[in-house]
């Protein structure tokens, strides 16, 4: 199993600090705004939760469809992650999405957890650019990143700063080692008494040398403003 590389932060001090700050435990001033700030974003994220599921999939129209993923894919609304729309928009105007997603989503289930070979399956599937199942701007990081948001505890999003701490540089070795990066995540997770979301904060925090980005959160959330940065 590959361990959290992270050669240019400390990842647990970075954790020990989240799960401070989200319970109130601060020693810095700015500790505060960045309390109020996971906080935001973690329930904007929560917001996601099961509207991937194929159920919930299969019982919209195609314009609602469209629009839900066009809406997902900027930060601003996931509360997470930036870029994806560089390429996801191109996903969200398919005239095949619903059966795109479906074929992500509807993994199989082993006594109530997923079939993590078959997820890797469905990712190298549609992700793959080598193979003819390949769907144009379904990345790596979207796909994944609609797995996190239905599934928080049994999945993490392969984002940059993931790939930059697991040492992962293409979208192949990403998907290969998707379970490891999955079990390792839980690991820390389990270690900080923090939700999967928190440890891809983590991550991101890792990626911008020591800083946490305060972005702003769209019309939910607007107090936040202009998007900087913040020292842990």
């Amino acid at each position: 199993m590959i361990k959290n590389v992270c050669n240019n932060c400390n990842i647990n001090y970075i954790l020990g600090r989240i799960r401070d700050i989200i319970n109130n435990n601060f020693i810095n001033p700015q500790d505060i705004l960045i309390h109020d700030y996971l906080i935001a974003a973690h329930d904007l994220f929560l917001t996601w939760a099961g509207r991937f599921q194929p159920s919930a999939i299969n019982n919209i129209t195609q314009n609602q469809l469209q629009n839900m993923l066009s809406d997902f894919i900027l930060e601003a609304n996931n509360g997470s992650w930036n870029n994806m729309q560089r390429t996801g928009m191109a996903v969200a105007q398919n005239p095949n999405l619903r059966n795109v997603l479906q074929d992500l989503v509807n993994y199989n289930i082993n006594n109530g957890l997923p079939n993590i070979n078959d997820v890797i399956r469905r990712l190298n599937n549609i992700c793959n650019p080598s193979l003819r199942t390949h769907v144009n701007g379904m990345s790596v990081f979207l796909a994944t990143a609609i797995l996190f948001a239905n599934d928080n505890r049994n999945f993490m999003v392969i984002d940059s700063p993931v790939r930059m701490c697991f040492g992962l540089n293409n979208n192949i070795s990403q998907i290969a080692q998707y379970n490891n990066i999955i079990m390792e995540s839980q690991r820390l997770g389990r270690l900080f008494n923090l939700d999967l979301w928190y440890v891809n904060k983590a991550y991101g925090i890792c990626q911008n040398n020591g800083n946490i980005k305060i972005w702003h959160l769209g019309h939910r959330f607007p107090a936040f403003g202009n998007s900087h940065n913040v020292p842990l």
